[in-house]
């Protein structure tokens, strides 16, 4: 007994000082669960870059138009200060704020004649600041003074899309929309306007199976939004 507890003693030293001694299958065991670990333990890649990469890319926000805010400053002149029956006249048009122009000219003797829009210049949409010469250059038609007297035109500018009241274009019957005399005009808007509605409505009926589809009446605008501008041109008797 006392031979053999030096013995087992040394063995056990030497056991644990010296891992080449222990059995093959207890290194590998150990190597193997270290090697786990170590994989357990090892940090994750960091995406964040992937993330800004793939980012949306950033949303424009476009402004909206700005409203039609109303009444429009409008600016009539002609290019003489006075003219004689027969003469040619050309009358400038500028307006502050983007609209539809409606000029009416009332003849020395009170007769009202729309002479802008009309068949041969349909499209009277304005910009702002940009000087309008009615007839255009080229056009094909011509301005003349009729009367002796005093001839006063009227600028009225509706907001994009809208008419005067009581005044609509019928290109098909006339090239230029008479108004008649203006005194009894001004007072039987209301009824117009009426009239004006149900000739419209009557012309789609009318249309609606032999022909394509006619364009929307435009409505009409608040007078108190609109721009408005007289100029008093005088004409004289021209040479017979």
């Amino acid at each position: 007994m006392l031979r053999r507890g030096p013995v087992l003693l040394l063995a056990l030293l030497i056991g644990v000082s010296s891992p080449a001694l222990l059995p093959a299958e207890w290194s590998t065991a150990f190597a193997k669960r270290s090697r786990q670990k170590v994989r357990a333990e090892k940090p994750k890649r960091s995406t964040a870059s992937k993330t800004e990469t793939s980012a949306p890319p950033p949303v424009v926000t476009v402004p909206a138009p700005l409203p039609f805010t109303g009444p429009v400053i409008v600016t009539l002149s002609t290019d003489r200060a006075g003219y004689k029956t027969g003469d040619l006249m050309t009358i400038a048009v500028v307006v502050d704020t983007a609209c539809n122009l409606t000029l009416v000219s009332i003849d020395g003797d009170g007769f009202a004649t729309v002479v802008f829009p009309n068949e041969f210049e349909p499209n009277n949409a304005m910009t702002a600041g940009v000087p309008l010469t009615i007839p255009r250059i080229g056009a094909a038609y011509q301005l003349r003074a009729k009367r002796p007297g005093t001839e006063t035109l009227l600028g009225i500018c509706t907001p994009p899309g809208m008419r005067p009241r009581g005044i609509s274009a019928d290109y098909e019957r006339y090239r230029f929309t008479l108004l008649g005399e203006w005194p009894e005009f001004t007072t039987t808007i209301p009824q117009r306007e009426i009239d004006i509605i149900k000739i419209a409505a009557e012309e789609k009926r009318r249309h609606s199976r032999r022909a394509p589809p006619l364009a929307p009446l435009p409505p009409p605008s608040d007078p108190s939004g609109e721009g408005r501008s007289v100029l008093l041109v005088p004409v004289t008797e021209g040479p017979l």
